[in-house]
């Protein structure tokens, strides 16, 4: 399955902005680029998949602003997280040269607003996954955090079968992050 997601104005949306939530046999690949995404109560662009889906996804060139405008979690962008995307994983994600402005921001959007939303939310803390790169992002004025989680001993991964690395295969680089 190849999904592409490009070039779309995405806003004033009940919930989440962009969502794949995909459980397909052998590779799938999704695209989400060049979108500009806000206003999403519940999210701005999220891809998950179950655990044992190959997925190669790319999230790059998309402006995502005033997300999280509920009273819950919700991220700017989030590649298979545990609990908040419902604890599904996914391997060989890049999320590059995006722009995330105002998440979970109360005191510049909307007053009511959630207070945990979370700009960048990788990984899954229920599955082994890996082969992650971030890079060249900039995110300004985002309340939560930009989290990169590690692979579960409960979905039996240990540093042994993943060559001993906390996230394996997974690179950060070259974000710049400034809160105000």
């Amino acid at each position: 399955h190849d999904v592409t997601f490009d070039d779309n104005v995405v806003h004033n949306c009940p919930g989440a902005g962009v969502v794949y939530l995909q459980d397909c046999s052998g590779t799938c690949n999704y695209r989400v680029t060049n979108n500009e995404v806000y206003n999403a109560t519940n999210g701005g662009i999220v891809v998950q998949g179950s655990q044992s889906t190959a997925l190669g996804v790319l999230i790059e060139h998309n402006y995502v602003h005033d997300i999280c405008t509920g009273t819950n979690n919700y991220d700017a962008i989030q590649l298979g997280i545990g609990a908040g995307a419902g604890g599904f994983g996914m391997s060989n994600g890049v999320i590059r040269q995006n722009l995330v402005e105002r998440v979970a921001s109360t005191s510049n959007f909307k007053p009511n607003a959630c207070s945990s939303g979370d700009s960048i939310d990788i990984g899954s803390n229920r599955n082994c996954n890996s082969g992650y790169l971030v890079e060249d992002n900039i995110i300004r004025n985002a309340g939560g955090a930009f989290k990169v989680h590690g692979p579960s001993p409960d979905a039996g991964c240990t540093q042994a079968n993943m060559n001993g690395a906390s996230v394996p295969n997974t690179i950060v680089r070259y974000n710049i992050i400034d809160g105000q």
